[in-house]
């Protein structure tokens, strides 16, 4: 809601800068291994670490932490880009962001302008 967007926003100003407040939210993926190759499209898990593993991909609020949406399930042979491309905020960013609003993420994603 509004007023969740807007303590986030000035949680992100008091820690960084005034320019950097429309960044409310921030994504990561991160690996679970599993103990074995899957059986079916087991090839496909494979992930960059030379582990077999499934992917999480979380958007949180950066003040409080709290998960405004996620992805869990994915190959882990799937880019972290890729893999947020399946996210509600990807898929529907207008729902999310509103002018000079955007994401915190690493280099692994995709910038959009």
């Amino acid at each position: 809601d509004q007023e969740e967007r807007k303590r986030s926003q000035q949680w992100v100003e008091g820690r960084t800068c005034r320019e950097w407040h429309g960044g409310f939210l921030c994504v990561d993926g991160t690996p679970f291994n599993l103990f074995q190759k899957p059986g079916w499209h087991g090839e496909g898990f494979f992930d960059k670490n030379s582990n077999y593993s499934l992917t999480a991909q979380v958007v949180i609020l950066p003040h409080n932490l709290r998960i405004v949406d996620y992805v869990i399930g994915v190959p882990g042979s799937l880019h972290d880009s890729n893999v947020f491309g399946q996210t509600r905020v990807a898929q529907n960013p207008d729902d999310f962001f509103g002018v000079n609003q955007w994401l915190w993420a690493d280099s692994a994603y995709v910038s959009q302008v």
